[in-house]
């Protein structure tokens, strides 16, 4: 079974998705690709940040599984109009976008000397309004906050890739560690 990879240099925005057969073969295909549609060799300063999409996360994905089983490997390419992942040679043009849109928006929220808070949501208004009713279940009283700052799907770091699935199914909430470990998208009500 293939592989399939969010690939990107450090300090690009927008990481490609990459079905491979192993993380070297996809370091191999994000070179190629790299060279073709930016025309230069990456430097030995670029650091190549890989993550390995979740099973949950590929199941979400229109199409994706059955591009791994039938074994192709190159980058995926979200075709808007049809609604599905296409796979595309790494020195071929742009098919499509490297990027599925998602419905839902991750806001980190800061607040004085906490930890952010990672809110999922439609639009940043359902975003306060989630973070409000956590805020209050947390702390008692209304929300308050020094920043908010866009979280892309890029941000989320290797160990909580579960948030991704999550924001495949339109969840809305706050992201909380659970019992087991996974980050997902939860209520953020106390139960």
């Amino acid at each position: 079974m293939k592989l399939a990879v969010l690939a990107r240099i450090n300090g690009m925005d927008t990481p490609i998705t990459i079905i491979a057969r192993d993380l070297e073969r996809a370091a191999n295909i994000y070179a190629q690709w790299f060279v073709h549609h930016h025309g230069a060799r990456k430097s030995g300063r670029d650091m190549l940040d890989m993550r390995v999409l979740t099973d949950g996360y590929v199941c979400a994905q229109p199409n994706m599984q059955d591009l791994m089983e039938a074994g192709h490997e190159g980058v995926c390419y979200w075709l808007e109009e049809a609604q599905v992942w296409n796979i595309a040679s790494p020195t071929a043009d742009m098919v499509g976008q490297l990027e599925r849109p998602m419905e839902i928006q991750g806001f980190a929220f800061h607040d004085e000397g906490e930890e952010p808070v990672w809110v999922f949501a439609h639009d940043l208004a359902e975003a306060h309004a989630v973070y409000d009713i956590w805020h209050r279940e947390e702390w008692g009283s209304p929300a308050e906050w020094d920043c908010i700052r866009r979280i892309s799907q890029a941000d989320i770091p290797m160990g909580r890739m579960t948030l991704l699935e999550d924001m495949a199914t339109d969840a809305v909430g706050i992201a909380a560690e659970t019992d087991d470990g996974t980050w997902r998208i939860c209520s953020p009500e106390k139960d």
